[in-house]
């Protein structure tokens, strides 16, 4: 389902050399206007065709500037040569081969530049290194590797290194020695990552330290995968005190159970608000791999796009398709260093609040419903408030233990990916968003604990889907008790797909008297027309639409019926008069 992101920029470069050059009248000119360069060529094992275009490559690609400034034309010449013969092996074509050069050096000057202004937005440089990965190297070897053929994509990956480092090609592909079964992704994550540390020292940025990054410091995180061993946890900004003894069965129950299907679909985004605060929290997950990566988080964001943050957990998911694949990459280049004293500021402590005993079926499932008028109630002798001292979350690791890795920067760089507004790629949320038809709407009274639930007679799932919510919730509240000590929350949104891309969303909102929710599909892009026009004439709705349907429907239930509220509100997007009634006690 996920794919690898910044895929359209390789297909464009792909093209690019003809838009850029008159490809073929400058290869003929070599023949008739430099034909000792051409002898040079052949002189060097390389056919005429080979040749002209390895002289292409040396003449407007592989520049004086993008080798050591210390070599000569001839040395030049010659490295390019012997790196044209290299690439028979992944290719006979001349022209792919010419063109896999284009993409490599277009592709360098791309990531350097992009490391600059990363630096001048204040990121830090090792999350600068992982994105560069993600966005670049990543999807280069995706696309240049199917362009040339199947098989190891050591020599397309030692042409960028050549690129990024402007050093001598056929000395790259010499000193990589990829073997024949280094592949896959995983199998080349230690070389990228040394290139990029290459480059960095190569290639100083200062990191503008002025600069404030939406939502960073103000997000706790967990990044996790199910892997065959254990599940795989590293964080970012958790206080110290969180003990990875605790939190390892509530992750790995989660994970277990939205392993689960619902609806013959995987959960992939699960999003909600935390009660009596101004922060959500946030679930993303890659139900498609089998590292099974998942993004937990607490922030003051409201929503993420959540077809990003996907693409990188699906990466995230390729690099660790071998257990601690990160943690053995990074073992020699990651040291412990000594924590700072973190400050520590005073907090105003004042009249703590009374909890609500939970009541009804949405009381359980979604948390506590506190009433308002109930919460910080003023003494009537108010006394000066107690001061205590609160230590400032650290922006480290979890307390060590033996499933926990040492990369604080790749949750970090998946909490700048999806609650900041640093984006590469500014890219619509294609996994989300789609034309939706209502199939469903139920509602909870707190009072009574009824839940009623109205559905398209050819749904009938109704039961299925108020077994999962209800199932759900228990562990959520583990989770959240021992991560981010959170009791009180509302889901909002579910997300659950598809490996065809067939999608369903259910939509919740809620007061301290009901809970309210509905259920929308929208069918894969290609069946869209034959889903218009199977007996329905209603109006399919986008993903905001819906969210708003759901607001006004709880507004109209304070002064209206649950029957003129459901024809009011839904009735031009589903046929209420119709629809199968149910009700779970």
């Amino acid at each position: 389902m996920s794919s690898i992101p910044n895929l359209p920029f390789f297909d464009s470069l792909l093209i690019e050399l003809g838009r850029e050059y008159d490809v073929p009248v400058r290869l003929s000119r070599y023949a008739s206007a430099a034909p000792e360069l051409l002898t040079l060529a052949t002189n060097a094992g390389l056919t005429e065709d080979e040749g002209a275009r390895a002289l292409f490559v040396a003449d407007f690609i592989t520049t004086a500037s993008e080798v050591p400034s210390e070599a000569s034309d001839e040395d030049r010449y010659s490295s390019i040569f012997e790196a044209f013969k290299s690439g028979r092996s992944r290719n006979k074509s001349p022209d792919k081969l010419m063109h896999v050069f284009y993409v490599a050096y277009k592709t360098a000057i791309k990531m350097r530049s992009q490391d600059l202004f990363m630096g001048g937005r204040g990121m830090p440089r090792d999350v600068s290194l992982i994105r560069l990965k993600d966005y670049f190297i990543s999807p280069y070897l995706k696309r240049v590797s199917n362009y040339l053929s199947k098989g190891p994509c050591g020599w397309e990956f030692a042409l960028l290194s050549a690129a990024l480092k402007r050093t001598y090609p056929h000395e790259e592909i010499q000193s990589l020695k990829i073997q024949s079964d280094n592949q896959k992704h995983s199998d080349l994550l230690a070389p990228i990552w040394k290139l990029l540390k290459e480059h960095e020292a190569l290639h100083v940025v200062i990191q503008n330290s002025s600069v404030t990054i939406a939502n960073m410091n103000e997000t706790q995180a967990f990044l996790l995968f199910n892997t065959k061993q254990a599940s795989l946890i590293s964080s970012w900004n958790v206080g110290e005190g969180t003990k990875v003894s605790k939190l390892q069965t509530p992750f790995q129950k989660v994970t277990s159970f939205l392993n689960r299907p619902i609806l013959n679909s995987d959960i992939v985004m699960l999003r909600g608000r935390i009660l009596n605060t101004l922060e959500h929290f946030m679930l993303v997950r890659d139900a498609f791999s089998p590292a099974n990566p998942m993004l937990i988080m607490k922030t003051p964001a409201d929503d993420l796009n959540a077809a990003n943050v996907a693409q990188i957990l699906h990466l995230r998911g390729l690099d660790e398709s071998k257990a601690g694949t990160w943690k053995n990459t990074l073992s020699g280049d990651q040291k412990s260093k000594p924590r700072p004293a973190t400050p520590t500021t005073p907090k105003l402590q004042g009249k703590e609040a009374t909890p609500v005993k939970k009541k009804g079926f949405f009381g359980r499932l979604l948390g506590k419903i506190r009433k308002s008028e109930e919460i910080d109630q003023q003494s009537p002798t108010p006394s000066a408030p107690k001061v205590s001292v609160q230590e400032k979350p650290s922006r480290g690791l979890l307390k060590r233990g033996s499933f926990a890795t040492d990369a604080t920067f790749i949750p970090q760089a998946l909490v700048i990916e999806a609650v900041s507004n640093i984006q590469i790629v500014d890219t619509f949320d294609t996994l989300r968003e789609g034309n939706y038809s209502i199939e469903g709407i139920f509602e909870t009274d707190l009072k009574s604990n009824v839940t009623t639930f109205l559905s398209k007679p050819s749904l009938g799932l109704a039961s299925t889907i108020m077994t999962f919510l209800t199932n759900l919730q228990p562990y959520l509240t583990d989770l959240f008790q021992n991560a981010f000590q959170v009791e009180d929350f509302l889901i909002e949104e579910l997300f659950f797909t598809t490996d065809a891309k067939e999608k369903y969303i259910i939509k919740m909102d809620g007061n301290q008297h009901m809970t309210v929710g509905l259920l929308a599909q929208a069918p894969p892009d290609a069946h869209i027309e034959d889903w218009k026009t199977r007996g329905e004439d209603l109006e399919p709705l986008q993903r905001k639409s819906l969210a708003m349907r759901t607001n006004q429907y709880l507004k109209a239930r304070r002064h209206s019926s649950f029957e003129d509220s459901t024809e009011r509100i839904f009735g031009q997007n589903f046929a209420v008069s119709t629809a199968k009634k149910d009700t779970f006690p």
